[in-house]
């Protein structure tokens, strides 16, 4: 079940990253997205990725070519207690 969560997080991010072309926070959800790429590989180890590899290929671009919404005023939050 946290499996498919964490597929369905990597599709959502992308979709809206699409469809917005921005991001609150491109360090965090760079980690978060990698974070749930190593949940995927622990929990389902040999299993065929190149599709969501993929996606997330394109994730990365797009979050490096995102507008960042953060700001200074908001850095002391969340991410701070995040385990990545």
């Amino acid at each position: 079940m946290f499996s498919n969560t964490a597929r369905l997080w990597i599709h959502l991010v992308d979709e809206d990253l699409e469809r917005t072309g921005t991001v609150y926070d491109r360090y965090l959800v760079r980690n978060s997205l990698r974070f749930a790429r190593q949940w995927l590989n622990a929990t389902e180890p040999g299993v065929d990725r190149t599709a969501l590899d993929a996606v997330i290929v394109q994730l990365e671009q797009r979050l490096d070519a995102a507008r960042e919404l953060r700001t200074d005023f908001t850095t002391e939050d969340l991410s701070n207690a995040l385990p990545f």
